[in-house]
């Protein structure tokens, strides 16, 4: 990832007011739009000219706002976190979307992980997917696949390999995933015999 686009999305500021100004009764999907929201007006706000900034044109779109530098394409989505509850695995992208997606060396699939508290922004996390280990991620039974974290409660542990490494190892993943699925699979299957 090019270091002109990790400055931008390591700079966007905590700003509270963002909660503290909502409505009192906002639910945790409420916050996360206002928070998402939020973000992307930052990115918005503070991308240099020579970046082209573009918004998802459909709610199905994996990013929340898509960056365009130097010939690569950054596929931002914002996730939000609530660290108040004692667990939780948020949903990251479907396996099928990112093998497509990266079978370009130009895309970049980027989480901006914000975390939040009792209506306080408490920490904003920035993680290129094929950073992430898979013993932070694992795949689970939602449509083809989907890539989800452990436990955002917990420290993201880091992928120290390179992209190819990465995704040999999602290929890895994927495949025991779907053996596991089929044996599943066929064992409900039986049971209506």
């Amino acid at each position: 990832m090019d270091q002109s686009i990790i400055n931008l999305l390591s700079n966007i500021k905590l700003n509270n007011s963002v909660l503290k100004n909502a409505n009192p009764n906002l639910m945790q999907r409420g916050i996360a739009d206002l928070l998402e929201k939020y973000i992307v007006e930052e990115i918005k706000n503070k991308s240099p000219k020579n970046v082209l900034v573009s918004v998802p044109k459909s709610k199905r779109s994996i990013e929340d706002i898509l960056l365009q530098y130097n010939n690569n394409n950054y596929y931002i989505d914002v996730k939000t976190i609530n660290d108040d509850g004692k667990f939780n695995m948020p949903n990251l992208i479907s396996i099928d979307r990112l093998r497509k997606l990266y079978k370009s060396d130009r895309n970049y699939f980027v989480l901006i992980c914000v975390h939040y508290a009792n209506k306080q922004i408490i920490n904003i996390e920035i993680h290129q997917i094929e950073k992430i280990s898979f013993e932070s991620i694992h795949i689970q039974n939602l449509g083809k696949g989907q890539l989800q974290l452990k436990n955002s409660q917990r420290n993201i542990c880091k992928f120290n390999g390179t992209r190819s490494e990465w995704l040999r190892q999602l290929r890895e993943n994927a495949i025991i995933f779907y053996d596991n699925l089929i044996s599943k699979t066929k064992k409900l299957r039986e049971s209506w015999n």
